[in-house]
């Protein structure tokens, strides 16, 4: 069956063996070579990294340690940890600061972010001295500390000062003119059972997951209509998904 993702980065899906399978993302090793380069053009030819122990992480601290091999950049050291779990995440920093690491590069989900940085806070590795490099896994800070209380929240804010993001950017400058025409163009809320999207849920904001996801859908509808061109049944076209 065709399937075609617009959120599904692992570079793996790349491979012969999943011939039917296309998106619309960029995948992991283009994230991986925005670390290294970053890394080599800011002139830091050593580092540290941590990353989830998973295919997602491990895919992406493979591709990370290739490029900085080719880049002449040393990886002193590189620790697992497991997503939520604090005694993974602990272990891990403690050799991460047992190595002398003081250039990081973490591949994490949001909801360790407030236990990576309470054990980077414990060993000491935070503030002046210290460079931290997160990629989109990491999400959006704010949505992760907003919740807890302000004083809590604004500790964890002034931690994680001075971070480098790597973060994928599709829409450029076309975010406010994909937002102004979606808001001003009339349109129909195909009613499917247990859906529950609201309309003004619809009409939320266009951000790049959208974007991302407009691109997947005109390339499903581009291909059905080649198909349809070329004589297939309509009907098994659309089955296929």
């Amino acid at each position: 069956t065709p399937v075609i993702s617009y959120w599904s980065t692992a570079a793996t899906l790349g491979s012969s063996v999943f011939s039917w399978f296309s998106r619309t993302i960029p995948t992991d090793d283009v994230m991986a070579l925005a670390f290294s380069e970053t890394v080599y053009g800011l002139g830091w030819r050593t580092i540290g990294m941590l990353y989830i122990d998973d295919v997602y992480g491990a895919g992406i601290a493979s591709d990370v340690a290739s490029n900085c091999g080719r880049l002449g950049i040393s990886i002193i050291t590189a620790q697992k940890h497991y997503d939520l779990d604090a005694q993974s995440i602990n272990d891990a920093v403690r050799n991460l600061k047992q190595t002398g690491t003081r250039i990081m590069i973490l591949i994490f989900f949001p909801g360790s972010l407030t236990l990576i940085l309470d054990a980077l806070e414990r060993e000491g590795m935070t503030g002046p001295g210290y460079v931290v490099m997160v990629g989109d896994s990491a999400g959006d800070w704010e949505l992760v500390v907003q919740g807890l209380p302000v004083t809590k929240a604004a500790h964890y804010r002034s931690l994680m000062h001075g971070w480098l993001q790597m973060l994928y950017n599709p829409l450029g400058d076309r975010g406010p003119r994909f937002q102004a025409a979606m808001k001003s163009t009339p349109f129909h809320v195909v009613d499917v059972p247990g859906l529950g999207i609201t309309r003004e849920q619809m009409q939320d904001d266009f951000n790049e997951v959208c974007a991302l996801a407009y691109d997947a859908t005109w390339t499903a509808a581009l291909g059905i209509d080649a198909a349809i061109r070329q004589g297939t049944n309509t009907g098994d076209v659309v089955n296929t998904k």
